[in-house]
């Protein structure tokens, strides 16, 4: 009996043994490569590789400006990194990472929180296939210029950030390039390439978080968007979002949704001189859309100068429970197979618009909700004389009857002046 209870001892050591060697050998031991503990202006001259739980900089200090030269640093496992910050709000400023190329990382090879005035320039991505190059967390005067991504699961990941600048930046081949989270207030993306995505800018706020986030003078101008397969801009479950500007970008070859906005409260956003061209969905009848916005609450906003040419479904789309003072002028609306514009709302002023080639240039609830007509009475002139007047849009010259120049009521529309 007392051999069977030493044989049994023996076993239930060598078990826990075999645990122990199994479950050590799942917990990566993370090493740097460099630790940045103070002020510092550091050149790296030579690449490196990184193997298992290899961190080659740990940002722990302001004022470092950390210069690759143009030097690699590739990973040959999935759990190296590049740069992390320590956990915690530690407020560190004034931190410049640049010309580096980084290669074959699997997720987050820059990982880091609570730096102000963060810049990244000249940075080269090639083969990230996991999660985020870039994951940046409560940052102001974030700085990303003119580097590249190639082959990338998702790019840049930015919670809570304020006054950042993300500019002249190319993106190709991967799933989402911006991805913006949280509160996100006075950023701009500018002057950037994202071609062969699945998304181009996505800013979400998951439906089930009870915070009240704000989107807020926010803006997106001369970027193009090219080959991107479900949306090229998506903010979505916003319960405010204020004072935003989408303008001078181009849209091409885009297959369900050029620009998409959905959520509360929008005021004061501005959706000006882009162009959309073949934004088509041969696969499905109701996608292929240029502009869609719908908010249950919609003011002081408008939708001008847009050039919109071959959509599958529609070229602008909006709907909101209450609307005040929004405009739609000055677009031009062109072989959109569905609708050139569609609505479900209500005081918006639709005029100047141009409409030809479109299976209906407009929606019946269009005109039953809509003034298409200018909100006050204009001056122009027409065959060498000056009237005054609402003027209107243009329907095609085949489809309307026009009175000095305005096309007062095209065939198959019931036009509803200002009451």
């Amino acid at each position: 009996m007392k051999k069977d209870s030493k044989y049994l001892l023996y076993l239930i050591v060598f078990l826990s043994l075999i645990f122990c060697i199994n479950t050590c050998s799942a917990v990566t031991i993370y090493t740097y490569v460099n630790v940045y503990n103070e002020t510092n202006d550091t050149i790296i001259n030579t690449s490196y590789e990184l193997g298992s739980g290899k961190i080659f900089g740990k940002i722990n200090s302001s004022n470092l400006v950390i210069d690759f030269q143009n030097n690699t640093l590739t990973a040959t496992d999935d759990t190296a990194r590049a740069f992390v910050s320590p956990e915690g709000d530690y407020n560190y400023t004034n931190v410049t990472i640049k010309n580096l190329i980084l290669r074959n990382f699997s997720s987050h090879p820059i990982e880091l929180s609570y730096i102000d005035n963060l810049n990244l320039e000249n940075i080269v991505s090639e083969n990230t296939t996991g999660e985020y190059v870039i994951d940046i967390t409560c940052s102001k005067n974030l700085s990303i210029k003119n580097c590249e991504f190639f082959n990338f699961s998702k790019v840049g990941f930015f919670e809570n950030i304020s006054n950042s600048k993300i500019k002249n930046c190319y993106f190709n081949k991967g799933t989402v390039c911006i991805y913006m989270y949280g509160h996100i207030n006075d950023s701009r993306i500018e002057n950037c390439v994202m071609e062969n995505c699945s998304q181009g800018i996505m800013s979400y706020k998951d439906i089930g978080t009870n915070y009240n986030f704000i989107y807020k003078n926010n803006t997106f101008r001369n970027n193009t968007f090219r080959n991107v397969k479900e949306y090229s801009i998506y903010i979505e479950y916003y319960e405010v979002l204020e004072n935003c500007t989408i303008e001078n970008n181009k849209f091409e070859n885009c297959t369900n949704y050029g620009i998409y906005m959905d959520g509360g409260n929008y005021t004061k956003n501005f959706i000006n001189n882009n162009t959309f061209k073949d934004i088509y969905n041969k696969d499905d009848s109701y996608s292929g859309i240029a502009i869609f916005m719908a908010n249950e609450y919609s003011k002081d906003s408008e939708i001008s100068n847009n050039h919109i040419n071959n959509c599958s479904y529609v070229g602008i789309t909006l709907s909101s429970e209450y609307t005040s003072n929004t405009t739609v002028f000055l677009n031009n609306i062109s072989n959109c197979k569905e609708y050139g514009l569609s609505t479900e709302i209500s005081h918006v002023y639709v005029y100047l618009n141009s409409f030809e080639n479109n299976g209906h240039h407009i929606s019946p609830g269009t005109t039953m909700g809509c003034y298409m007509n200018s909100p006050t009475i204009m001056e122009y002139e027409y065959g060498g004389e000056t009237y005054t007047g609402r003027l209107g849009n243009y329907y095609g010259e085949e489809l309307g009857e026009s009175e000095n120049g305005i096309y007062v009521k095209p065939y198959g529309v019931n036009v509803r002046p200002k009451e």
